[in-house]
């Protein structure tokens, strides 16, 4: 392949979904390739998927972004993109069921192949391994999901390399009773969620627990900064069903994954919380609990997955109630226990002391995973896979 007396720059193609979305792919996405393109040595590029016909700001992105359709996670453009880019490394961030068609492609042999594999679930589901077998490195993003994958492998090595956290961008505000001088959230105790509408998400399960608190302690407030309906929920509507009319309030009607805030705009919404709350079902990671953490802000999620590891003393962690299998991968997944919601929420609620402590301890943990700290472990996976000493 190659060696440390390599003179050309070891080429990096990165597949995910393309850099100018508001997803968590994406921002990951962003963060890591730019940081890389930085380094002596490295050229990279991103096949981005969904990012046929949708700009990029070379300002916001400055590598070269190959467009890919909405549907085929790059199933469609590889073979002309590696034609084109002659990538000695390709690293794929997504889930299984986006990436496993590559293990059979005709391009396969021309790369070596790095898979970051978010598991939200388990148990190891055995027809994974004939992807796993096509990869060169297997990273997780959770120790939860290094577990799940190292069960099926073996004795084969499992890296684990968590998502990161931009902490002079994410931070706690100096003026943040400002930012809430709209008469919405004007002295207001404000539960915030910031998560894509997915049924994976359980939103609703937010929306009834606070429900049930807000009838008791009318100075709540509720914001959910997602889509108002795509794949998910028709949320306007949910929120009427438990009316919650005047105290709940969604992201604007244009906000979508093509259409997201910026950053600075992300660490203002945080900073409007005075908890973030993710009633999810399965993570993971959950780059949202960490991006709270960074701003100083408590949070809630379920007790399950990558959140258990994330939240565990920086924040409240909601009881599991049932388990249900779902998906083709016969996935466990969690139903976050309502009232223990509730709970959660209540006790963060009533203890500013509470909060406050969730908030420097989350501040601290966030600071352990700047996206800069994080950079010598790609380094070093990428030099082991390369033969390239970076």
């Amino acid at each position: 392949m190659v060696g440390d007396m390599r003179q050309a720059p070891l080429r990096i193609l990165w597949m995910s979904d393309g850099p100018q979305f508001a997803t968590g792919f994406a921002r990951v996405t962003r963060e890591v390739t730019r940081r890389l393109s930085e380094r002596p040595g490295i050229d990279i590029a991103c096949l981005g998927w969904a990012s046929d016909g949708v700009a990029t700001n070379p300002g916001d992105h400055p590598i070269r972004v190959y467009p890919g359709s909405a549907t085929s996670n790059g199933q469609d453009t590889i073979e002309s993109v590696v034609a084109d880019f002659k990538p000695d490394v390709l690293v794929t961030l997504g889930e299984f069921r986006m990436v496993k068609w590559l293990a059979s492609h005709g391009v396969r042999k021309k790369f070596k192949w790095v898979g970051y594999l978010p598991l939200d679930g388990g148990p190891f589901y055995p027809p994974w391994a004939v992807t796993l077998r096509e990869m060169e490195e297997i990273i997780a993003m959770s120790h939860f999901g290094r577990g799940v994958l190292q069960s099926g492998v073996g004795s084969r090595e499992i890296r684990m390399i968590y998502h990161g956290v931009d902490c002079e961008v994410m931070k706690a505000l100096p003026n943040r009773q400002e930012i809430k001088t709209h008469p919405r959230f004007r002295g207001k105790f404000v539960v915030g969620c910031i998560a894509r509408n997915q049924w994976r998400k359980n939103i609703p399960a937010l929306v009834q627990a606070f429900s049930l608190l807000v009838r008791r302690y009318p100075d709540l407030h509720l914001y959910i900064q997602s889509a108002s309906s795509s794949t998910g929920y028709d949320l306007p509507e949910l929120l009427k069903r438990y009316e919650l009319q005047g105290c709940a309030d969604l992201a604007a009607p244009n906000y979508s994954v093509t259409n997201g805030l910026s950053d600075s705009q992300m660490n203002e919404l945080y900073n409007l919380f005075d908890v973030t709350v993710l009633p999810t079902c399965a993570e993971g990671f959950g780059l949202p609990l960490l991006e709270s953490m960074a701003a100083g802000v408590p949070i809630v999620a379920t007790d399950f997955s990558a959140c258990s590891e994330l939240v565990r003393g920086h924040g409240e962690l909601a009881a599991v109630k049932t388990i249900i299998t779902l998906g083709e991968s016969l996935l466990d997944q969690a139903i976050v226990d309502v009232e223990d919601l509730a709970r959660c929420i209540e006790k963060l609620y009533l203890s500013p002391e509470l909060r406050q402590q969730y908030g420097q301890a989350g501040r601290a943990f966030a600071e352990t995973l700047s996206w800069d700290r994080l950079m010598p472990q790609w380094l070093d996976v990428l030099s082991k896979v390369s033969g390239v000493d970076l």
